[in-house]
């Protein structure tokens, strides 16, 4: 077995890990001592093997049909309930799983997976479907918060049920979206037959039809085999799943496109979209400091809470037998009161504040800067229809310059007696320290790689092989161009597409928000209200 393939392999599924190698050596159960009872008749116990391997293998195919064709059916059922119904560590590691069940009134199954695998199932989504946004995960935590969890048994409790909430949202809208959904990729992550052997996935059609870099294939269909695409230019800095952009807004693009006479319009909806995207941005990150702030002096709140309780109710005990004992008792109701002030802060703080307030606006920040992430993928496109453009002026500039050498060529041989006309031919053949020089690097040196022009060649076969090189790339330009302004085109017809359902996402995820945290704030407050008000009523 290639141990490379199975590198991600879950332990606790894999029968290796429990020491019983009888599973491994004879998965089927069959009696390998009998395997050949007659050694006069080798070819008998062959054939019969054989025939015992092809059943199998046909077993192994039709079960998997028909396990593909049951996920299918559940994913497309509107009445599917995705939950993760448990979470267990691996033998002798500190890898956590997920058990995912799929279910619905006539079936469910349940599939393992780890955080690393929902990782790279988002990241080649996002491949995959460049123009849509993808909904976010955690980020992955740093080694000194890993080290720091694991010092705190409940900081790494509360981080798998944070990743849990996450994964139950992630996997939810992925099959919501009629696009996604058909993926092969998403449904191999929740085929438990792909469990064990999940690099195998990433190593198939359509993830293993990617090129290296996004900007070297269909931005509507990455996964197209189109080569000329591979001819684009490749802009040095483009990663498309980091968050940092650092190139100039579109607006900014737009007007430089203007300026360089490029055919091309940029949207102005496309232009508004990323100003209004970078606003809400920092908004929702400026509202993430202060729910920090909330959250912390919540806690503060319900540590006094449970401090003064305490102590309330251990001074009702000292004076019970010094005072009166009415007195002592509305002083031990006082600290129950308390008490239940804490515990209504608890419950708000653990089941409201932190999943359906604290982690949302974290959501929507990553959703935003998801969106950002598309639009930076747009600009990049652009840049490199730039580039294109730039490389053919240079061509045709280039052009120019040896038509202006050849006939300088043809007049410096002419026997010319005036000596000031022999003096300026001299001039214009040797450039002057001032004159203008084509560069000689490209980003494609290996396709456009005569850029530099130092003396006209002589004779018409030099003449006739330099103008075919520069017909030949002028016209592979020519349809880069081409293929470049139809890919911008229908990519600004997507884009605008994609983000009116995206807004229309956010603002029904932005009023579920606020109306949950409303509603529970105001059953926190009631149910504080109600109790200090009975307690009111039994001191009268």
């Amino acid at each position: 077995m290639n141990t490379s393939v199975f590198e991600d392999i879950e332990q606790d599924n894999n029968p290796s890990f429990y020491g019983n190698l009888s599973i491994l050596n004879n998965p089927y159960g069959t009696q390998q001592g009998n395997e050949v009872s007659n050694p006069g008749s080798p070819q008998k116990g062959h054939l019969q093997r054989d025939s015992f391997e092809q059943v199998n293998a046909d077993d192994f195919v039709n079960n998997s049909i028909v396990l593909s064709n049951k996920i299918t059916n559940l994913i497309n059922d509107p009445k599917v309930e995705i939950l993760i119904v448990s979470t267990e560590k691996l033998i002798k590691t500190s890898i956590v799983v997920y058990a995912i069940e799929l279910t619905n009134s006539e079936s469910s199954i349940i599939v393992k997976r780890r955080y690393s695998e929902f990782k790279s199932l988002r990241d080649n989504l996002c491949k995959l479907y460049p123009t849509i946004v993808i909904p976010p995960i955690p980020e992955k935590h740093s080694l000194f918060t890993y080290i720091y969890n694991s010092i705190d048994n409940s900081l790494e409790l509360s981080l798998i049920e944070m990743r849990r909430r996450y994964f139950i949202t992630f996997l939810t809208e992925l099959i919501r979206n009629t696009t996604i959904r058909s993926c092969p990729l998403l449904l191999k992550f929740l085929d438990p037959n792909y469990e064990l052997c999940w690099m195998n996935a990433l190593n198939e059609p359509p993830v293993i039809l990617l090129p290296n870099n996004l900007l070297l294939a269909n931005p509507l269909n990455p996964s197209d085999q189109n080569g000329l695409y591979s001819l684009l230019p490749v802009i040095s800095g483009f990663n498309a799943n980091s968050g940092k952009d650092s190139l100039p807004n579109l607006t900014h693009l737009s007007n430089e496109f203007a300026n360089l006479k490029i055919p091309i319009d940029i949207p102005d909806k496309l232009i508004q979209m990323e100003v209004d995207y970078h606003r809400i941005h920092k908004i929702l990150n400026d509202m993430n400091k202060i729910d920090t702030r909330l959250l912390k002096n919540i806690k503060g709140i319900i540590d006094i809470l449970i401090e003064l309780g305490g102590n309330l109710n251990n001074f009702s005990l000292t004076i019970y037998d010094s005072a009166s004992e009415d007195l002592s008792l509305q002083i031990e109701k006082f600290g129950s009161n308390m008490d239940k002030c804490f515990l209504s802060y608890e419950t708000f703080l653990n089941q409201s504040a932190i999943p359906n307030w604290q982690e949302p606006i974290h959501s929507l920040i990553q959703y935003y800067m998801a969106s950002l992430q598309i639009l930076k993928f747009y600009k990049y496109k652009l840049v490199q229809l730039k580039i294109l453009h730039k490389l053919r002026l240079k061509k045709s500039n280039q052009l120019l310059q040896y038509n202006n050498l050849s006939n300088l060529s043809n007049l410096s041989q002419l026997e010319i007696n005036s000596p000031t006309i022999s003096m300026a031919i001299k001039s214009r053949q040797t450039p002057g320290p001032n004159a203008p020089i084509v560069s000689s690097s490209s980003k494609w040196k290996s396709l456009f790689n005569n850029n530099h022009i130092s003396k006209p060649p002589s004779g018409s076969l030099d003449d006739t092989h330099f103008f075919n090189n520069i017909e030949k790339e002028l016209n592979k330009l020519d349809q880069l161009i081409g293929l470049c302004n139809s890919d911008i085109q229908a990519l600004s017809k997507e884009l605008q597409v994609s983000f009116d359902v995206f807004n229309k996402e956010m603002e029904r995820k932005w009023t579920i928000i606020m109306l949950d945290f409303i509603r529970d704030s105001k059953k926190l407050f009631t149910e504080n209200l109600n109790s200090w008000s009975e307690f009111k009523d039994s001191l009268t």
